[in-house]
C-alpha cells in the first residue's frame, strides 16, 4: 500500500519536488499537530480498514468524501487515530480545537467550542446511541469545513516550489 501512495506521489510531482515534499512533510509540521506524511498514513490505514481500493486514496487524501456508510466509518477511523474522537465521549473538544487552530487566537477557544457544542448537539440528538460510525459522521459535519480547508492547505503545500525553485 505504502508503495501506491509513492507511486502516486511520484507520478504527481517530479524527483526534486517529491523530495522537497518529504522534507517539508517530515521536518516542518504543517500544522501544530499534523503533517502530510502523518496524514497519508492515518488516510492510508484507515482506508484500507474499510476496503477502499487503492485508487480511492488519492480523493480521501483530499477530503472527497462520498458520505456513504463505509466513508462514515472511515471518519471514525480518522477521528480515532487522530485522537480527536472517541466512541464512549465524542469529540476531544480540545484535541480538535488543536488539530483546527493554525490561524486562530488563543482566546478563540471558548467560542470555538462553544459554536461546534451546539451542532454536536443537534446532530447527534438524532443518532442512534450504538450507530458509531453515523455518530462520527454526524459529528464531523460539524467540524467540516475547517477540516476541509486543513486538509486542502496541507495537500496543496505551496511552498514547495518557491523552496527549491522547481
Amino acid at each position: 500500500m505504502i508503495s501506491f501512495v509513492k507511486f502516486w506521489i511520484w507520478e504527481m510531482l517530479s524527483a526534486r519536488q517529491f523530495v522537497g515534499l518529504a522534507l517539508i512533510g517530515t521536518l516542518i509540521p504543517l500544522t501544530q499537530t499534523l503533517t502530510l506524511v502523518e496524514m497519508t498514513d492515518v488516510v492510508t490505514k484507515c482506508a484500507l480498514g474499510q476496503n477502499f481500493t487503492e485508487a480511492s486514496i488519492p480523493g480521501l487524501l483530499k477530503a472527497e468524501y462520498s458520505f456513504d456508510q463505509a466513508t462514515k466509518c472511515f471518519l471514525r477511523c480518522m477521528g480515532h487515530e487522530l485522537k480527536v474522537y472517541e466512541d464512549a465521549s465524542g469529540v476531544l473538544m480540545n484535541a480538535m480545537w488543536i488539530l483546527l487552530r493554525p490561524g486562530r487566537k488563543a482566546e478563540e477557544e471558548n467560542e470555538f467550542a462553544a459554536s461546534h457544542a451546539k451542532c454536536l448537539e443537534e446532530n447527534l440528538a438524532k443518532v442512534p446511541a450504538d450507530d458509531y460510525c453515523e455518530k462520527a459522521y454526524a459529528t464531523y459535519k460539524c467540524f467540516a469545513d475547517e477540516w476541509v480547508a486543513l486538509v486542502k492547505e496541507m495537500i496543496v503545500v505551496p511552498s514547495v516550489d518557491l523552496v527549491f525553485g522547481v
